[in-house]
């Protein structure tokens, strides 16, 4: 949450490191052997996308920049990721049929995390 912002141009930087799990690239529904499932980065101000793009394949870092004129007041900023949709054949819980009770198996992570807001007015 940016407060009080004044309006105007905001640039936005969003970095880390991404990790997918490696056992995840070989599924049966894949195109080619060993192809990687990637992270999708995303960065919304107010409800608006400011920048998006394909993140890492394997264990690299990222970096999403974007910018654009943003009207006055408070703005809530949002990072989003999403991975690549599982093949047919992807180890999705650890057992039993999916629900509550069959906790889910990790195929991502991403950790140290660094932001960056500049505000430029007039």
């Amino acid at each position: 949450m940016l407060t009080g912002f004044k309006g105007g141009h905001l640039h936005i930087e969003w970095a880390g490191n991404g990790y997918i799990m490696g056992g995840f690239a070989d599924g049966a529904n894949q195109s080619f052997p060993k192809t990687p499932r990637y992270l999708n980065l995303r960065i919304i101000a107010n409800g608006v996308t400011i920048a998006e793009k394909r993140g890492p394949g394997c264990h690299e870092a990222f970096r999403v920049i974007g910018s654009s004129l943003v009207p006055q007041g408070d703005i809530t900023l949002r990072f989003q990721w999403r991975i690549d949709g599982p093949s047919q054949d992807d180890a999705l819980f650890t057992g039993g049929a999916p629900g509550p009770s069959s906790p889910r198996v990790m195929q991502a992570h991403l950790y140290s995390m660094r932001y960056l807001a500049i505000g430029r007015w007039r």
